[in-house]
């Protein structure tokens, strides 16, 4: 958070000028490289608000998890977060039909995704 009490828009510790490892690993260690699809990352995460996705009403989380089965079942010994998915269960032309119904899109897939990994990456 800033100061004035307003949430920041990156996880804390993290600025445009301390690039994460995976960028680094990602983009081969080219730092530039790296660092500007860091910054895209970042501007993305700004226009979606995500940093505030969970105030916001998540309606058809029920229906995603049912057409996409998936749970955080615990920590491995190193602190990882251990997510189960089952996609051979997965009922998405169900749910994507059902959805359309009441104006659901793809775009639900996505918002739920970032929905579930912000949920993740907060959890101590």
């Amino acid at each position: 958070a800033y100061p004035d009490g307003t949430p920041a828009d990156v996880p804390a510790g993290e600025c445009a000028a301390n690039v994460p490892p995976g960028y680094l690993v990602f983009y081969k260690k080219n730092r530039d490289k790296a660092q500007s699809k860091y910054l895209a990352t970042q501007e993305w995460r700004r226009t979606k608000n995500l940093h505030a996705i969970h105030t916001i009403n998540h309606q058809a989380f029920s229906r995603m998890k049912e057409a996409y089965p998936h749970v955080i079942h615990g920590h491995t010994k190193d602190g990882m977060l251990v997510v189960h998915e089952a996609p051979g269960k997965m009922k998405m032309k169900e749910c994507m039909r059902e959805a359309a119904k009441y104006g659901g899109t793809v775009d639900d897939l996505l918002v739920h995704y970032c929905y579930f990994m912000e949920y993740m990456s907060n959890i101590e």
